[in-house]
């Protein structure tokens, strides 16, 4: 009987990985399952999507403390130019916003 290795939606491989909390960086693997970090580290399965990190560094999401999206949000409420850029949270309107949180479509 033949040995089973885990599976995994995704595995991000050979990754400069950072923590978040101002460490250095690792040199490690990232498995995600069901939407939730489940490894980091050397990952021996193997994911149904394999990402190559290889000279790339792999974060937690970004913070936007001083988001200025406002009117963008009505043309695109998905802001994917934010999540392209790592963004998965923005905090808005400490100085004002052009459009009202209640006008943006969900």
């Amino acid at each position: 009987m033949g040995r089973r290795t885990q599976t995994y939606d995704v595995v991000i491989r050979n990754g400069h990985v950072l923590d978040g909390a101002g460490n250095p960086w690792i040199a490690a693997d990232v498995a995600i399952a069901n939407g939730k970090l489940v490894k980091i580290g050397k990952v021996t399965g193997h994911g149904r999507r394999e990402i190559d990190a290889t000279g790339k560094y792999v974060s937690p999401g970004w913070i936007d403390m001083m988001d200025q999206s406002g009117e963008t949000l009505l043309v695109n409420d998905l802001a994917d130019n934010k999540v392209r850029e790592g963004v998965t949270t923005v905090i808005a309107g400490e100085g004002g916003t052009p459009v009202p949180a209640n006008e943006v479509e969900r």
